[in-house]
């Protein structure tokens, strides 16, 4: 699934609102890797579950372009990973130190109060509603498939909510244009749906 496996995010190894600095640092640390003819290790790489990547130079390169401005990182960042606290980081830290993908879903879902949206809740929706993506290819369940599709839509659909991740990706508040979002959005949740 190209929108989580080519995520720009991804090929960073970082969560979507890391800082500039943590950026840098990711940036630096895989060039040092590529210096020595050595594989990265990054801590959102998630290898396993998902496939390995073989990073460039230039596919760093390309993937910090795909985040240069706030839109195009707000995009990435709904098909990505985001920590606002306390259970993100948990559940995060279960999902990236002891791979265990259950565990971590286990989390986010409790942290999603039912799925209820709001912005305690929001984070958790979307992170639980990415693995669940993530997942696909091991359990290739389509009712999974299509609520964590549905559950992105369902944020997407809250605009209060889309300038709240807004300021958590980018720091900033109303410098996107909600619609441009949501047709961002859309156009990868329909790549996703032709990919598979």
């Amino acid at each position: 699934m190209r929108a989580l496996n080519n995520n720009p995010f991804r090929v960073l190894g970082t969560i979507s609102n890391a800082s500039l600095r943590e950026l840098k640092s990711a940036e630096v640390l895989i060039k040092r890797y590529l210096d020595i003819n050595e594989p990265p290790i990054l801590k959102f790489d998630l290898t396993p579950p998902m496939d390995s990547i073989n990073r460039t130079i230039d596919d760093i390169v390309k993937a910090k372009n795909q985040i240069h401005n706030s839109k195009d990182k707000l995009i990435h960042s709904f098909f990505w990973f985001i920590s606002s606290g306390p259970i993100d980081n948990i559940a995060l830290n279960k999902l990236t130190e002891s791979k265990n993908i259950e565990e971590a879903l286990e989390t986010f879902r409790k942290g999603s109060k039912s799925f209820k949206i709001s912005e305690k809740t929001a984070t958790c929706i979307l992170n639980h509603s990415s693995l669940e993506l993530l997942q696909y290819k091991i359990h290739s369940d389509e009712a999974k498939l299509i609520e964590s599709l549905k559950r992105k839509i369902e944020l997407l659909s809250d605009e209060s909510i889309v300038k709240y991740f807004e300021f958590l990706i980018t720091g900033e508040k109303n410098k996107v244009k909600y619609l441009e979002i949501k047709d961002g959005v859309f156009d990868k949740i329909k790549s996703i749906l032709l990919e598979l």
